[in-house]
């Protein structure tokens, strides 16, 4: 199943000195490293077999300094380990030291319980490996074509209203990662969502859209036609 409908956005060179953000809602935090990372508004590679196409969007640099910290806003740990526990769901053998933002699968078939500038670094590297054919260093066995999408956006907005909670004065992040592949038995498809609210100082008032990925798998064309559906609560 390859993407569809690319949104294109203006490419803005993004290297700003973004702060970290100075409250967060419950059960979340920043990573302050993240958040002040230099990002390209735009990175693309549309030939071959493994493709990628990241799109950011901002009117400045107060908005692109937001969007860090959108981004860097990850899900306590306790909370994933909890869910993979009680799903007995594999996260895989690199959970002990990263900010996890994924409670289900390891390597290629990782579903994203939050889009965070984490996923992203994830699967855009495992694109990358491929596109080199290193699928020993990348931990997967061969595929025939990959493609990621990701797609993150923010503006300023004088009011805003999520889950009937009233906000004013505050910019809204938008952020979306869709990630398929296919490796000969199954193509897998997921695809998540994810609104942060901030102030213009920087403090997270509220996400949505974490732990509500869709994970799509049907059959590869070498083996045939089917599906299967579920949504990742």
């Amino acid at each position: 199943m390859r993407l569809r409908g690319v949104l294109s956005l203006a490419c803005v060179a993004a290297i700003v000195d973004a702060a970290p953000a100075r409250g967060v809602p419950p059960g979340y935090y920043v990573d302050p490293i993240q958040a002040a990372a230099p990002r390209p508004a735009q990175s693309d590679e549309a030939t071959g077999e493994f493709t990628y196409s990241i799109r950011r969007g901002f009117a400045d640099s107060t908005a692109a300094r937001l969007l860090g910290i959108a981004e860097a806003t990850y899900p306590a740990r306790e909370t994933l380990v909890r869910i993979a526990s009680v799903n007995a769901y594999e996260m895989g053998s690199d959970t002990a030291r990263a900010d996890l933002w994924w409670c289900k699968g390891p390597g290629e078939s990782r579903i994203p319980y939050a889009v965070t500038a984490g996923a992203l670094s994830h699967y855009l590297n495992l694109a990358q490996l491929y596109r080199e054919r290193k699928f020993r260093e990348a931990g997967t066995r061969p595929v025939f074509w990959s493609e990621l999408a990701y797609r993150a956006t923010i503006a300023h907005r004088e009011q805003y209203t999520l889950e009937r909670v009233e906000y004013r004065d505050v910019y809204v992040a938008q952020l979306m990662l869709a990630w398929t592949y296919d490796d000969g038995t199954f193509t897998p498809y997921t695809e998540g969502h994810r609104v942060v609210v901030l102030t213009p100082s920087g403090d997270v008032l509220a996400v949505d859209g974490d732990g509500l990925a869709v994970e799509r798998v049907t059959i590869s064309s070498h083996q045939g036609i089917g599906r299967h559906e579920q949504i990742l609560r």
